[in-house]
């Protein structure tokens, strides 16, 4: 088994399609994608046989959103769940001066 990390840059230009790209993802999913991103967790993909698995973790902590793909449909789903995420991420980025992102000053 293969463990893989993505930086943000690598989808960028990706970002700008991030309506039609994840429109297909579950609501539950992009909702989960959404908070954690915001919490700043890292995407983590793993591919093994015969499914494939996209990974929201945390430092030292359980998987929270697991997406489940065959090989063929993998790299939509991946793309699609990166797109959110770095949309996301993006938006949850503190400017200058501002505090970093709580769960209590959303």
């Amino acid at each position: 088994m293969t463990i893989k990390f993505f930086s943000h840059s690598a989808d960028d230009k990706n970002v700008q399609n991030s309506k039609t790209a994840t429109t297909w993802l579950p609501k539950p999913v992009l909702d989960r994608i959404r908070r954690y991103a915001k919490e700043g967790r890292q995407p983590l993909v793993r591919y093994g046989q015969p499914d494939c698995l996209l990974l929201a973790v945390a430092m030292g902590q359980n998987p929270v959103v697991i997406l489940r793909s065959s090989r063929e449909q993998f790299t939509e789903l991946r793309s699609a769940a990166l797109i959110e995420w770095v949309r996301v991420a993006r938006r949850a980025t503190p400017r200058p001066g501002q505090p970093p992102f709580t769960r209590y000053n959303t």
